[in-house]
């Protein structure tokens, strides 16, 4: 019985065509060997199963290749096919993770010195070239850098970040990309029919997905799900091979986290772990799942060739994404990765997925920007979009005659009329300045704490036609300041229903402390007109005790 190729070693490519994914390298190399231009070294770097061995291959048979077609190797010259063969004994292929040692490295140096045996070059393949010891890379410092004319270095590796900046500096690199899973499904459709194969679209979707961006990955998936079902693949083969979560149930556990539905996603995880499946693998079908949502949030266009996903599966998560904001999306997302590394750690996965979800739901819904703005500037221009709650008008109190002003001293700004002070619409509870004064007190909001503070200071004593006269209980007339005064008036007329002009009663003054009192008021009162000793007062909420002439 002959032995069986699979289908990742039986359709490697031969050709920079059919590198898929990869056209910034293929194109800059092609060029490179079309001009000349062509280096003493190369890095490849990227994650595992995008091209980089096989592009390494076949730049070097175009190097060596004796027919080339318009610089690319034809695959039938005696060249090629001793590369496609593995026989080439100047196409060396080594291992960086079992030939890392100094003593393998200065062996291959003095090899290199010697020409070709029938190539036009020698061309040194080294594969995960980061597993190389520190002596190692020393020990090819000098040959990278000055190789003979007949040698090319080509490097290739899945952690370019452990490969000293010594060798990167000395290199052509070329960074290959994770292959999107759009391009992976097309490709194994084209597998499917080339091989006579019935895979169906959604299979071959699910198939490219786990791939996770590696061409190999996904041959070597459709491989085992041929063993499992034969020639014919559908959805269900590959989640039974895969053993792949029920796309329902994992759009069910998502749909009772953005409803804020804690006891829906504790019975769809009991299902699930009933069920036998991996909860690990459910989580990470999870974010999946929520970043598919996000990406369709943002753009709506994105689909088949970014998500790698089905028409079906496009239209469900487009649905599922219409009744929340994109802010909520995000923060669940971002709430699955703060929680991964916490499953990672934990004895009992389902307790963490569980713990992970419920917190999910109490974060949940998230108002977003716009709409809080909306309704700041509601609250900014007063009343909002709605016209307040009508209460029938209270005839004012009768019972309680109001008291006649006592007979103090008093010091009063002359009162001009204000144009911004209009009657307020009738229909308004009106109440009784001097009874609610400390109902109002207790519920005046927006103003600063220093105004707050002195109203808790004064009294209200009676009314004077539009006047309200309060009493200080000091000889402090507070009023002086005219934005101060519109200020107080302002929410004073508010929240009474009606226009009131504000008459401060100051505290009487003996007479013998008469002329040093009032010496003592207009030294106070002009630091209180100072705008610094002003800007103060109110910052800190403070008052001004005493004034000492400075020395």
């Amino acid at each position: 019985m002959m032995s069986y190729l699979v289908l990742a070693r039986r359709l490697r490519p031969q050709t920079f065509e059919e590198v898929i994914g990869q056209e910034h390298v293929t194109r800059t190399l092609k060029n490179a060997l079309v001009t000349g231009r062509l280096a003493q070294a190369f890095l490849f770097s990227g994650t595992r199963g995008v091209g980089k061995t096989s592009a390494a291959r076949i730049l070097a048979k175009a190097i060596n290749c004796l027919g080339p077609v318009e610089e690319a190797p034809c695959n039938v010259c005696a060249s090629c096919v001793e590369i496609n063969e593995g026989g080439s004994v100047d196409v060396m292929e080594i291992d960086g993770a079992s030939n890392n040692s100094v003593d393998q490295i200065r062996d291959l140096r003095e090899n290199a010195q010697y020409l070709p045996a029938g190539s036009k070059r020698k061309v040194y393949i080294i594969d995960e070239v980061h597993m190389l010891s520190k002596g190692a890379f020393n020990a090819l410092l000098k040959t990278l850098e000055e190789p003979p004319e007949h040698v090319v270095f080509i490097f290739a590796t899945t952690e370019v970040h452990k490969v000293p900046a010594t060798i990167l500096s000395r290199c052509q690199r070329y960074n290959f990309r994770p292959i999107p899973p759009g391009q992976v499904g097309e490709y194994l459709l084209h597998i499917a029919e080339n091989e006579k194969l019935d895979l169906t679209p959604e299979a071959a979707a699910a198939l490219a997905r786990a791939a996770r961006g590696s061409m190999r990955d996904g041959l070597s998936l459709l491989d085992q799900t041929l063993s499992f079902s034969g020639e014919s693949i559908d959805l269900e083969a590959v989640r039974q091979v895969l053993g792949l979560i029920e796309p329902q149930l994992i759009s069910d556990i998502a749909q009772a986290v953005l409803q804020s539905d804690g006891a829906g996603v504790l019975s769809c995880i009991s299902g699930i772990a009933v069920g036998g499946y991996d909860l690990r693998s459910l989580y990470q079908e999870l974010l999946t799942h929520f970043r598919n949502l996000v990406v369709l949030k943002v753009d709506p266009e994105a689909g088949g060739q970014t998500l790698g996903l089905s028409p079906a599966e496009v239209e469900v998560l487009s649905h599922q994404t219409g009744s929340v904001t994109a802010e909520t999306l995000q923060l669940c997302l971002q709430g699955l990765i703060d929680s991964e590394r916490m499953l990672k750690a934990a004895t009992q996965p389902r307790i963490a997925v569980e713990l992970a979800l419920l917190k999910l739901c109490h974060m949940i819904p998230v108002v977003g920007l716009d709409e809080i703005l909306i309704k700041l500037n509601s609250l900014k221009n007063g009343w909002g979009e709605e016209e307040p709650e009508r209460r029938p008008p209270v005839q004012p109190q009768q019972t309680r005659p109001e008291p006649p002003p006592p007979a103090l001293s008093m010091e009063e700004e002359a009162l001009e009329p204000d144009e911004e002070d209009q009657a307020l619409e009738s229909g308004y509870d009106l109440k009784d300045p001097v009874a609610d004064w400390g109902e109002f007190v207790s519920g005046v909001r927006g103003l600063k704490p220093s105004l707050m503070a002195l109203l808790q200071k004064v009294k209200p004593v009676g009314l004077e036609g539009n006047r309200l006269l309060i009493r200080n209980g000091s000889s402090f007339d507070f009023l002086s300041d005219p934005e101060r005064r519109k200020e107080l008036e302002k929410a004073v007329a508010a929240f009474f229903g009606r226009p009131l002009k504000l008459k401060l009663l100051l505290k009487p003054q003996g007479a013998g402390h008469q002329k040093t009192d009032n010496k003592a008021n207009s030294a106070k009162q002009a630091a209180l007109n100072d705008p610094q000793i002003k800007e103060a007062v109110d910052l800190f909420n403070a008052s001004l005790v005493e004034i000492k002439p400075a020395k």
